[in-house]
């Protein structure tokens, strides 16, 4: 079994469905795991939440809100690794 971490990029990738991200994931192990790390969350979060406070009109409103949701959906299907003292190397 392997671990694979996506960092904010190919988290990214993954998300937007882009073919090679899809294609590598798919020839995976069923063994393997793909995580991603709570810090990945938290950069994607940083900036939709902004988004849906700059938009000014329902249409802008609704394309960041649905972003939001998207991200949502995508983060709740991951495992999200924690950043704790082992991560932040205080050993």
């Amino acid at each position: 079994m392997k671990l694979y971490v996506l960092d904010t990029d190919v988290a990214g990738f993954l998300q937007h469905e882009h073919p090679n991200v899809i294609s590598r994931i798919n020839a995976l192990l069923e063994t393997d795991t793909v995580a991603t790390t709570i810090i990945t969350f938290g950069e994607d979060l940083s900036g939709w939440l902004p988004a849906c406070k700059r938009a000014t009109d329902g249409t802008n409103r609704s394309m960041a809100y649905s972003r939001l949701q998207s991200g949502l959906e995508f983060y709740r299907d991951m495992i999200c690794l924690p950043f704790d003292s082992t991560a932040a190397c205080d050993l």
